[in-house]
Order: structure tokens, then sequence, then C-alpha cells
């Protein structure tokens, strides 16, 4: 499953690769030290697709300080991959009318923000490559500019920012999560197989690991494979995984339907 922030969102590869002590490259603006606790939970969360107790963390921090526009630029930003503008404009109109003194990527975040806010098929990678070249260290930099890429559907784009976060991720196995599914968009099948392979040997515990390859196999017709990678997923973590035995039983209906 992809990484997004709701309940069966796909925000991957809108990627949320970010990893929380990256997070201190980009100086972010909040008066609560509470809401910026909350906010790397949710970050946690994300990457970890838990994806309930992302969204949940998200709001608590957001509730606490509704001027820290980062929890809010997240559920924008999932809910614009996910195609719930009215949502996404929700969120995004909190970003835009935050009255905190920001910081300067905050700035270029938010302006981000208010171009997809007039055009939701805008193309705002260019924003995120200044924050990358501000800050090439951060993890959530790259996060970010992977994030407007994916958006814009540049998978390409996406794929060598990913490269590139490779290099410096503490963790590396939601970024290989992320060029599966990338390279899926482009049906570069093989390479996607080999991305997905490394992330279940990255992250053997991962539920979500057994989804994506799920996802791969369904992609490639291999109905039985993709049934039990899906059922392996729920059976690893129900709680979060209901839409992994959802898409099981589909299978399984496909199967009988032939």
């Amino acid at each position: 499953m992809k990484t997004l922030l709701s309940i069966i969102l796909l925000f991957m590869a809108i990627s949320a690769f970010s990893q929380d002590e990256e997070l201190a490259n980009i100086p972010v603006t909040t008066d609560s030290e509470q809401a910026l606790g909350l906010f790397n939970e949710g970050m946690d969360a994300l990457n970890d697709v838990l994806l309930v107790k992302a969204t949940e963390k998200f709001n608590e921090a957001s509730e606490l300080d509704p001027d820290f526009i980062m929890p809010q630029v997240m559920l924008a930003l999932g809910n614009l991959y996910n195609n719930d503008i009215d949502n996404f404009k929700l969120h995004a109109n909190k970003v835009l009318k935050s009255r905190a003194p920001l910081t300067s990527p905050e700035k270029l975040i938010q302006e981000a923000i208010k171009k997809l806010d007039e055009n939701p098929q805008a193309d705002v990678s260019e924003y995120g490559k200044k924050l990358v070249k501000l800050y090439p260290e951060s993890v959530m930099a790259h996060d970010l500019l992977a994030n407007f890429q994916n958006i814009a559907k540049d998978y390409e784009g996406a794929l060598k920012t990913y490269e590139s976060a490779l290099k410096i991720a503490r963790k590396p196995a939601p970024i290989y999560n992320a060029m599966g599914y990338a390279y899926m968009s482009l049906n570069q099948m093989d390479k996607a197989k080999e991305s997905f392979d490394k992330y279940l040997k990255a992250a053997p515990n991962s539920a979500n690991a057994y989804d994506s390859m799920g996802d791969y196999y369904a992609k490639t017709q291999d109905l039985q494979q993709a049934q039990e990678y899906y059922q392996k997923a729920y059976a690893m973590d129900s709680t979060n995984f209901m839409i992994s035995q959802q898409k099981a039983e589909k299978i399984k209906e496909q199967v009988a339907e032939k």
C-alpha cells in the first residue's frame, strides 16, 4: 500500500519516507514543543504506514498550534495525491492562513501549496528542488520534492530523487517501497520487483512490505501470489491492513469468475 494520510489513502511515494532526525535540517515554526513532538510521532507513524495514527497525530499537532503549517502540509499533500480535492483545499487553506513567522523553507513550501491550491495539477517541483539545494542532507527535503514530482506524474524525476535520498537516509526501506511504485507507474516491472524485494529484505517485519509486493503481483496478473502476499500482510497487522484483506477477497472473486 502506498503511504498516504488517511485510512485507505495511497500517499506513498509521496511517499512519506521522511525520518524525524532529518527534520531538524529544515527549520520549522511552532511555539508548542508538544505540537512538534506530535508531528514527529505522526511522521514516524507515516514512515511505518500506520495511517490512522499518522493522521491523528497530525490533527492533534494542529489543534495545539493552528499556525504550525507542517502537519497541515502533510495532510494536504496526502489528500491531493488521492485526488480528494475538497479535503486538500481544506488543509491547504490552513497552511495559507498561518500567522506564524515562517522560516525560508516553510515559505517555499507554503508557496508550493498556494500554487497547488490555485491549480491542483500544477507542477511545483521547482520548490522542492530549491529545498533540496538549501538542505542537501535532509531526507525531508527530498521527501517533499518527491511528493511534488509524483503529483506532477514525473516518475522519472521522482526516481532520481529517491536515488539521491538513499545516499543520506538512515532507513532505506520506505524509499525502496516508493521506488517500486514509481517503476510500476512507468511499467518497468522488473525494476519494480527488484525494489520491492529490497523493501522486503530491509523491512521483513513490515506488513506494508507484503502488501506492496501483493500490489506488484496483482499488476502482473499473478493473482495467486498477490492473494498470498495480501493475506500475509493482513495476518501480520489486521488493524492497519484491513485493506489487504479486502484486496485478497477481491482477487478471490476474480479467480472464481474465471
